[in-house]
């Protein structure tokens, strides 16, 4: 009877261990806002651009302000946000003025983004002296902007729903899209990243980053094609649940097509861009 009980007790030890094995460093990640917070995020990029021959070197900042709101539906808040800070480079573009919203779920899954308000410049009394049709189409180009920024306000990768433990990635995809048919600009866009957990120390996972997307522009009879490719290193609170720290490097290559000079067809761009949220 020893022999039997001493062996079953063995497989039992085992299976124990064998869940332990299992289960023991994974991790369950989501994002937690709570109705009431404001977040405020920091971009930062530092762009080098080869053009004709020549480098140049770009640097901005833009500061977006959140606020999260009880949301309809367990699970969901909702998230107000706008543009509270831009650099010099933005110009005469003032995105204070455009208020984004969106339903936010603690998987990271965005629905109804939606925004208010113009970037449009006021033209004063210049507006008289400029062709209607030009008029019309300068508006169009700059209703479109906010558009095309709203991924950008949006940034937040959706979790999956398994849980992860040390080495093991996830894929997060997207498709974008700005314009209809007979708009001054169209774009397209794919994106894919790949999140790898690296490690998890004192409620602090660190993850890397790999990213993939392709672009295609269209305006005013104009075309171009934006491929880029990137890597990082991105890092999650999981008490607060929010990203608090990401850095990114990546190389861009512009194609513009038949219609630039044979100097500016093709263009490089290295960049390297810095998110950090921070809870106020």
């Amino acid at each position: 009877m020893k022999k039997p009980l001493l062996s079953f007790l063995i497989m039992i030890i085992f299976l124990i261990l064998l869940q332990d094995s299992l289960f023991a460093g994974s991790y369950r990640f989501k994002y937690n806002l709570k109705p009431g917070q404001k977040w405020l995020c920091t971009v930062s990029t530092m762009g080098e651009n080869r053009m004709s021959g020549k480098k140049s070197i770009d640097r901005s900042k833009t500061k977006i302000q959140y606020r999260v709101f009880k949301g309809s539906k367990k699970g969901w808040v909702r998230l107000e946000a706008h543009i509270a800070f831009q650099g010099k480079n933005a110009g005469t573009l003032d995105m204070s003025k455009i208020t984004y919203s969106a339903a936010f779920h603690q998987s990271g899954e965005i629905r109804g983004i939606k925004y208010s308000g113009s970037c449009m410049p006021d033209l004063g009394a210049n507006a008289a002296d400029i062709p209607e049709e030009t008029l019309k189409m300068m508006e169009q180009s700059y209703k479109m902007i906010p558009e095309a920024m709203k991924n950008m306000v949006f940034w937040f990768p959706e979790f999956p729903e398994i849980k992860l433990g040390i080495g093991d990635e996830f894929d997060f995809k997207q498709r974008m899209g700005t314009g209809t048919t007979g708009d001054p600009m169209q774009t397209q866009s794919a994106m894919k990243q790949t999140f790898v957990l690296e490690d998890v120390s004192k409620g602090l996972a660190y993850f890397t980053v790999k990213d993939r997307s392709v672009s295609k522009i269209s305006t005013m009879g104009n075309k171009c094609k934006v491929k880029s490719a990137g890597k990082g290193d991105a890092l999650f609170d999981m008490k607060q649940g929010m990203w608090v720290e990401w850095t990114e490097k990546s190389l861009t290559k512009i194609g513009m097509g038949k219609s630039a000079g044979s100097k500016t067809r093709n263009n490089t761009l290295k960049n390297i861009t810095k998110f950090e949220m921070e809870l106020q």
